[in-house]
C-alpha cells in the first residue's frame, strides 16, 4: 500500500493541469457530448423513444453541417419548445460532470 501511496504522490506533486488544453477537448465535439444528458431531460418531456431518436438525427446535422450542437437544438422546434436556452446551457456545463472527484480529492488532502 505504501508504494501505491507513494506513486499517488509523485503523480499528484507532478501533475500539471493545462485548463486551455482540456477546454479545447471538451470543445472538440462541439457540444456532443452532453447528448445523453440532454436526451435523459428531453425525454421527460417527449419520452424516451421519441427523444433518442430526435437526438441522434440533430446529432447527425451538427456533425453533417459543422454546427455547435447548441445551436442545431436551439433551431429545432420539438426542442426549442420543450427546453429554455438556459436550460440546455445548464445541461451542456462541464462542471457538472466531475461526479465524485472533489470528493475523492478532498479525502486525499485530509489524509496528508
Amino acid at each position: 500500500v505504501d508504494g501505491s501511496l507513494d506513486t499517488a504522490i509523485d503523480l499528484l506533486e507532478n501533475l500539471e493541469v493545462h485548463e486551455d488544453k482540456i477546454k479545447r477537448n471538451l470543445n472538440y465535439t462541439k457540444g456532443l457530448i452532453y447528448t445523453e444528458a440532454l436526451m435523459m431531460r428531453l425525454s421527460d418531456e417527449i419520452g424516451r423513444l421519441e427523444a433518442h431518436d430526435l437526438l441522434h438525427e440533430l446529432a447527425q446535422k451538427s456533425m453533417n453541417e459543422d454546427k455547435d450542437f447548441k445551436e442545431v437544438l436551439l433551431d429545432n422546434k420539438i426542442v426549442s419548445s420543450n427546453l429554455t436556452e438556459k436550460e440546455i446551457d445548464d445541461i451542456m456545463k462541464p462542471e457538472k460532470y466531475v461526479g465524485l472527484a472533489e470528493y475523492f480529492a478532498e479525502t486525499v488532502a485530509k489524509k496528508e
